[in-house]
């Protein structure tokens, strides 16, 4: 996201599956992003990222945005709202424009054409377009370029990745916002704001793939040549993990839970034969006793699905050249051993996380 030049306070929300978080920051004129604060709340009637109970929601968001103006001394009206859910699709779109004026030189008109032109793609009723992400420029047929304004040419052609989801979960996630009388004033996506958060230059220009592991969702994005070339969210997150565990033990869920955050690992040969889990007794809970083996084999059976699934969605040569191999964020990557598994089903080596920077991106409101 690229912000002007000027002091002023902006507002990011992000409606989570397990939290929800509100922060304030201010933009100096230096271009630096200061924290003022931050609210956080558990989420509640969200599933998978999405809405399921309109009322929970909403008063679940307003405690977090009090939250927030308490801890900031700001009072919101506007925020930047990230948006997800196992709906969102892209795909890659091109689109060509003829240059306009006598001496021919490409201006953000030129580039806003091209841009329209891509999105212009008809899109099934029930679907909403949500983001266009820059990608490449060519004019005249020669190489590509990131930034053809000032250039001269006849002709423009532009590749852009375009985003769009169902119409009626997005506005179901906005309205929510605008229930508590504040305006959304931009949307950005949850894929597009782990990538932009985790990887340094250095990582953007070799290519690679980031995976924000979240309670109730997966989001995945692929960076290469410093542009997002693909992205895409999975409906599979820290939750399941804990359905698994409740269901495979018979467990009640806190307890599932509390196994997975402290014991969890996907590596089974790191516990001995016959090595056990002592759960003590509680209050409406008995204890248990269970082999370490077992659990590790649980958790590792869900993660190593859930990235075999991420690499069905995303084209083999694009695997192929992200010489920055994968970055795990989000709750699910503190899981031990999971960057090894990551390493082997993705095929790619994992990478450190690395400092983010701002990058100007084409949103637009819903």
């Amino acid at each position: 996201m690229f912000f002007a030049r000027k002091d002023r306070d902006i507002v990011a929300v992000e409606i989570g599956t397990g939290k929800m978080v509100a922060a304030v920051a201010n933009v100096g004129r230096d271009g630096l992003v200061r924290i003022l604060g931050v609210g956080e709340g558990p989420s509640a009637g969200i599933r998978k990222g999405e809405i399921i109970e309109a009322d929970a929601a909403r008063e679940a968001l307003r405690d977090v945005i009090g939250k927030a103006e308490d801890s900031s001394g700001v009072e919101i009206m506007e925020v930047y709202l990230s948006l997800s859910g196992a709906h969102i699709e892209c795909a890659l779109q091109t689109a060509t424009a003829e240059i306009r004026g006598e001496e021919q030189h490409i201006d953000e008109e030129d580039v806003a054409v091209v841009c329209r032109a891509a999105e212009e793609a008809q899109l099934p009723p029930d679907r909403l377009h949500v983001a266009t992400l820059p990608g490449v420029f060519r004019i005249d047929g020669g190489e590509p370029v990131s930034r053809p304004i000032g250039m001269l040419g006849h002709r423009l052609d532009g590749e852009f990745l375009v985003v769009n989801g169902v119409a009626s979960r997005l506005k179901n996630i906005i309205s929510r916002v605008q229930e508590l009388s504040i305006r959304v004033e931009d949307v950005v996506l949850a894929p597009v704001a782990s990538a932009e958060r985790v990887l340094g230059p250095e990582l953007r220009e070799a290519g690679a793939l980031v995976l924000d592991l979240g309670a109730g969702l997966t989001h995945f994005a692929v960076v290469l040549e410093d542009r997002v070339v693909h992205l895409g969210v999975i409906g599979v997150g820290g939750d399941h993990l804990t359905q698994d565990i409740s269901r495979a033990f018979n467990l009640p869920r806190a307890n599932a839970e509390e196994l997975k955050t402290q014991h969890g690992t996907v590596e089974p040969a790191a516990f001995e034969d016959g090595e056990t889990i002592e759960l003590k007794a509680r209050s409406g809970f008995a204890g248990k006793q269970l082999m370490a083996k077992e659990l590790a084999m649980v958790m590792r059976a869900r993660w190593e699905e859930t990235f075999e699934i991420v690499r069905e969605q995303i084209p083999e040569e694009m695997l192929a050249v992200l010489g920055g191999g994968v970055v795990l964020t989000g709750g699910g990557s503190r899981t031990r051993g999971l960057a090894a598994l990551a390493e082997r089903v993705l095929g790619l080596s994992t990478a450190p996380i690395g400092r983010a920077s701002c990058r100007e991106r084409v949103y637009h409101p819903v």
